[in-house]
């Protein structure tokens, strides 16, 4: 033990075997254990420049800290953005301006360590600006190769919220780990590794890239991105267009593309969030306001109008929600807009019109698969099975991976009274996509099949998929279409019983499924929302949110109209 004597300020060791005394003036009073802040203090009296030492650190550390803060504090801004990379303080001003709560989005464009060393290592050897934005295209082109991330068909969000560059590029540190980004993701990490490098690189929203039969965004909702570098000011003349997600040499033309400034680069990324929010949590409150976010941080984009008139289908306002579609179509009329109101006038039971629109969008995009499945969902409900099973056939070849195929295939085949391929597809359905949707078909065609322990199971996997709260209004109307027996082993239902069903026609008792989730193609978008909604949509000729005899329809599923063998239960 240490000990301090306050006498002649000596300091000893005592091992506590016997007499405790100063070795140096043999005084047995004023002896102290020399605790750690006692060590402190008398290195500090030994030592006089320890404690300004120590005070001048911890001021360099206050500062610091004051530093980043004030870095990122909110600036008072003006009315506009400008066009040129933002420091964190003026984004948060501006954010705080339009009333749009980002979140950690807020730093989608912020480079970390990480991203910091992957520029370097990218540039290493380049100086020119155009050099530099080559070399991490090529990095970020390679790590693709080496699939530490991969293209996909972006038909429904992924199951994973949205996030900055620092979250994509670690998702994609692993080769092989085929990370599902988005392409806001991929422009995010590409335009953060340039900053970081000294070039002011912007994120542009694409459209089409010349000589493509399928638009760069099929969902029409999700948007395409890619990293605009000018050879001046950003802003300036021309900009070089890269695409880092899907690596088109080609860059697109001046009206296919848009170079969006800080703000609307975060509010691509909210509007992500917003559709993730409706689809994958079934939270259409939450998303309708994220979606009003989005909207007053990138009005013209035209994917951020058709997310809002899909929350709106959900809420049971189909006339607001073409309102928006028609608004998306007016800021880019093409292909993905006409497929998405080509899905709202299957949900209105409008085929005419919704055939006009998707082959308008062929037209335009002649191997665009979502359209094609569109299209094969509307002569299935116009009872044209061979016009159905060309455009199946012409969707697989357009998209092989497209997921919604095995569940339309089938439906094709349920109505074709083939039940055997038609339970092996919806099989393969729900192992892919095993959603809200896959699984209410899966139960009906296992009801026509005779499969009562598989309806009964898939039944049950539906109600855990809506809110509590509603799990006993869909558990009637489902028992009312599948049968008694569809939660509970009763006898089974009789030929004459199942005739009397599959004979019933569009009663008010009839179970209606609606595109909830992504207001396109009939059956691609809509095949990946949990959402049950109080409110209909609207039938011709009645008043929005009237009630049937039975109480309101339900919006549940995909509006694609194509109607499952036997009828007695109605994809709309």
């Amino acid at each position: 033990m240490r000990y301090l004597c306050l006498n002649c300020e000596e300091r000893f060791e005592h091992d506590d075997k016997g007499k405790l005394r100063c070795p140096k003036c043999l005084r047995v009073t004023g002896l102290e254990k020399i605790e750690s802040g006692a060590v402190q203090t008398a290195q500090a009296a030994k030592n006089p420049y320890l404690v300004p030492g120590v005070i001048a650190v911890a001021l360099a550390a206050i500062v610091g800290v004051y530093a980043v803060w004030h870095s990122n504090a909110p600036e008072q801004v003006g009315d506009d953005v400008p066009m040129r990379p933002l420091s964190q303080g003026t984004l948060a001003g501006h954010l705080r301006r339009l009333r749009a709560d980002a979140g950690e989005l807020a730093s989608l464009l912020e480079a970390n360590d990480a991203i910091e060393g992957f520029a370097t290592r990218a540039a290493s050897d380049r100086d020119e600006t155009m050099e530099i934005a080559e070399g991490v295209q090529q990095a970020l082109r390679t790590k693709a190769n080496e699939r530490h991330f991969v293209r996909w068909s972006l038909g429904v969000p992924r199951d994973t919220a949205p996030g900055t560059a620092a979250e994509a590029y670690e998702d994609m540190r692993e080769a092989g780990g085929a990370a599902r980004l988005y392409p806001i993701e991929v422009a995010a990490v590409a335009v953060s590794a340039l900053r970081s490098r000294g070039v002011p690189a912007m994120v542009a929203e694409i459209h089409r890239f010349p000589g493509d039969g399928s638009p760069p965004d099929p969902s029409g909702q999700m948007g395409y991105y890619g990293v605009a570098v000018y050879e001046d000011e950003p802003g300036e003349g021309t900009p070089r267009i890269f695409d880092p997600w899907g690596g088109h040499e080609s860059e697109p033309e001046e009206d296919d593309f848009r170079v969006l400034d800080d703000v609307e680069a975060v509010g691509a990324a909210v509007n992500l969030r917003a559709l993730h929010l409706l689809v994958r949590e079934n939270d259409p409150e939450r998303a309708l306001e994220t979606s009003s976010e989005a909207i007053r941080l990138l009005p013209r984009s035209p994917a951020v109008r058709a997310v809002r008139g899909a929350i709106l289908l959900v809420a049971g306002n189909p006339n607001e929600a073409l309102a928006e579609l028609e608004a998306a179509q007016q800021i880019r009329a093409d292909g993905p807009r006409r497929n998405l109101i080509a899905g709202l006038h299957m949900a209105r039971e409008d085929l005419d019109a919704a055939q006009r629109e998707a082959s308008a969008a062929l037209e335009e995009f002649p191997d665009y698969a979502h359209a094609h499945a569109t299209l094969a969902a509307i002569h299935m409900a116009q009872s044209e099975p061979d016009l159905a099973r060309a455009e199946l056939d012409a969707a697989e070849h357009a998209d092989p991976d497209l997921y919604i195929l095995p569940a339309l295939r089938a439906s094709f085949y349920a109505a074709q009274g083939d039940l055997e391929r038609a339970v092996t597809e919806i099989q393969r359905a729900v192992e892919v996509n095993p959603d809200f949707n896959t699984r209410l078909a899966a139960a009906q065609i296992y009801r026509q099949a005779g499969r009562y322990d598989d309806m009964r199971r898939e039944a049950a996997a539906v109600l855990e998929l809506v809110p509590e709260a509603r799990r006993d209004q869909l558990r009637e109307l489902l028992s009312r279409r599948l049968g008694a027996s569809a939660f509970e082993e009763e006898e089974e239902i009789t030929d004459e019983e199942l005739a009397a069903i599959e004979a019933e026609g569009e009663g008010s008792g009839e179970l209606t499924l609606r595109a909830p989730e992504i207001v396109t193609s009939a059956p691609e978008e809509g095949a990946d929302d949990e959402s049950l909604d109080d409110e209909p949509i609207e039938d011709e000729g009645a008043d929005e949110g009237a009630e049937g005899e039975e109480g309101p329809a339900l919006m549940l599923g995909d509006r694609s109209h194509f109607t499952l063998g036997g009828g007695s239960l109605s994809l709309q």
